[in-house]
C-alpha cells in the first residue's frame, strides 16, 4: 500500500471478462498487484509468494485474488479513510453479488437430464421423494390410517392393503415415525401388533433431551444422520402443527414461513427417496377439500399427493371415508376408501371397502346441504318423467310446460333427464312434425 510510486506508469487496464493484462513477456516489469487475474501464481514471484504470504503461515492467494487486491489499492489511492471505507463496501456488496450468481446458479440444456421415473409405495396415493399430507378432524382416524398402511406394507395378514391399493404397491423394508400425538408403548405399539404389522420394520425416533419434547422443522436435517446406517421408505410425522412449531411467531396462515418450513423437509424426501407422510388437522371453517387443512394452502402445494379422512355422514359412529384430493404424479384413484374404527371389532380398524362420493361434500356443510337439496330436486324431476313417459313418447313442449308448473327448472329436469338416459327424436311430417321424449 506503501509502494505505489509507479504504478499509474506501469498499469494497464485488463479486458472485460478477467483476461490477461499483460503479454507473458514483460510480466516482470508490471507489479503483482496489477497482473491480469489468470497470470498464474508462479508468475508473482518468490518475494511474493514465500516472504509475503507463506512466511506469515496464510494461503496464497491465486492470479484472481492478487488482481482483486491490486484493483482495491488502486481503487482507494489518494482517498481519504471514509471514502476508502465506503469504495471498499461497494467493492466487496459487487464482489458478494457476483459470487451468488457464479455459485448459486447453474445453466443446464435440457438435453443432457436424464428423465427420471415416478417411484410409488403405493400408486397412486404414496409418491417416493416426495411429501404426501393426510388431512382430518380429530377422531377421524389419520393416525389408524396411517398405521394400517404401515401393516399393510410390511406383510400383515390381519390388516392386508385393499384394492385398489394392493395392486399397485411395494413391500418396504424399514419406517420411521416421530410423533407426540399419541404414546408409543400405550397406543402405537399396541395398534401395529393388533394390525398385525411387521415391528422388526419399523422404529420410533424419540429425543432424549428433556427441554427437546418434540421433533420440529429445524431438526428436519436430522433425518439424513438417523437414516444413515438404514434408509427408510416411509417417515411418518404426527402431527405436522408440532413439526411447525420451529421458532416463537410463526404464522401458518403465511406461505412464506410454510414453504421456509417444508423445503428443507422435501429435500429429506428426495435425498433419502423415501415417501414423508405427515398428518395434519382440518380448520374450523368448512371449505372444500383442498383447502380445508389448517394453515396456508401452501402445504397443499407443496405436497404431491394428499388424503382427507372424514366421518361418512350415514354412519359417523363407525364409518370412514378416504378420499384423494391431490395428486401431481399420477391420475388420482376415481374412488373413495372406506373403512371401519369400531372398538368392539378385532382389530378395531378394518377396511370396508370403496364409495363414489365428492370428497368436498365431506368437508363444506354448505355445499353438503346445497347438494342435498339438489338431489332432492332432481329425484323429483326423474319420479316426474317417469310418470309423464311411462305410457309412450310424449312431446317435448307439453314435458316442459307440467315440469314448470310442478316449479321443475329447465337445468333440473334436463339433469334428471341425462340421469335416466331419455331419448328425443322427431315425429310426423310437415305441418305435423314434432320432437317428443321417451324412455328408451
Amino acid at each position: 500500500m506503501n509502494n505505489v510510486e509507479g504504478i499509474n506508469g506501469g498499469y494497464r487496464e485488463p479486458p472485460s471478462g478477467f483476461e490477461q493484462a499483460v503479454e507473458p513477456e514483460v510480466v516482470d516489469d508490471v507489479p503483482w498487484w496489477n497482473r491480469g487475474p489468470k497470470a498464474g501464481l508462479a508468475s508473482f514471484g518468490k518475494e511474493v509468494r514465500e516472504d509475503i504470504w507463506e512466511s506469515r503461515g496464510i494461503r496464497s492467494p491465486d492470479g484472481v485474488g492478487c488482481w482483486i487486491v491490486g484493483r482495491m489499492c488502486l481503487a482507494i489511492e489518494g482517498k481519504s479513510k471514509e471514502e476508502a471505507w465506503n469504495v471498499m463496501d461497494a467493492i466487496a456488496k459487487k464482489m458478494r453479488q457476483q459470487n451468488r450468481i457464479r455459485f448459486r446458479y447453474r445453466r443446464v440444456s435440457l438435453a443432457h437430464i436424464k428423465p427420471e421415473p415416478v417411484q410409488m409405495i403405493i400408486d397412486p396415493v404414496l409418491p417416493r421423494g416426495e411429501v404426501t399430507i393426510i388431512d382430518g378432524d380429530p377422531d377421524a382416524g389419520k393416525s389408524w390410517l396411517w398405521m394400517a398402511l404401515l401393516a399393510g406394507l410390511t406383510g400383515s395378514q390381519i390388516c392386508p392393503l385393499p384394492p385398489p391399493l394392493n395392486q399397485y404397491a411395494r413391500s418396504i423394508s424399514c419406517a420411521l415415525i416421530l410423533t407426540t400425538e399419541d404414546d408409543v408403548a400405550k397406543t402405537i405399539q399396541p395398534r401395529l401388533e393388533k394390525l398385525g404389522a411387521d415391528l422388526d420394520r419399523i422404529e420410533i425416533v424419540s429425543l432424549t433431551g428433556e427441554e427437546e419434547m418434540f421433533f420440529t422443522a429445524t431438526d428436519a436435517g436430522d433425518i439424513l444422520g438417523i437414516a444413515k446406517q438404514k434408509v427408510p421408505d416411509i417417515v411418518i410425522i404426527d402431527p405436522l402443527t408440532l413439526y411447525a412449531a420451529t421458532e416463537q411467531g410463526f404464522d401458518p396462515n403465511k406461505a412464506t414461513q410454510v414453504r421456509k418450513m417444508l423445503t428443507p423437509l422435501v429435500r429429506v424426501a428426495r435425498k433419502l427417496n423415501a415417501v414423508i407422510l405427515v398428518n395434519r388437522h382440518y380448520g374450523k371453517t368448512p371449505k372444500s377439500a383442498m383447502h380445508r387443512g389448517i394453515g396456508s394452502i401452501d402445504y397443499a402445494a407443496t405436497a404431491r399427493s394428499m388424503l382427507g379422512v372424514n366421518k361418512d355422514p350415514e354412519d359417523p359412529e363407525c364409518t370412514r371415508i378416504v378420499s384423494h384430493i391431490k395428486s401431481n404424479l399420477a391420475p388420482k384413484m376415481r374412488e373413495s376408501l372406506t373403512f371401519l374404527l369400531d372398538k368392539n371389532l378385532n382389530p378395531p380398524f378394518q377396511w370396508s371397502g370403496t364409495c363414489d362420493v365428492d370428497p368436498d361434500l365431506l368437508t363444506d356443510s354448505e355445499a353438503s346441504s346445497a347438494a342435498r337439496d339438489e338431489k332432492s330436486k332432481r329425484t323429483e324431476a326423474m319420479d316426474f318423467l317417469q310418470q309423464i313417459l311411462a305410457e309412450g313418447p310424449v312431446p317435448i313442449t307439453v314435458c316442459r310446460e307440467q315440469a314448470k308448473e310442478l316449479g321443475i327448472s329447465d337445468s333440473t329436469l334436463r339433469r334428471a333427464r341425462e340421469k335416466l338416459g331419455v331419448a328425443s327424436e322427431q315425429t310426423g311430417f310437415g305441418p305435423d312434425k314434432e320432437w317428443v321424449w321417451y324412455l328408451p
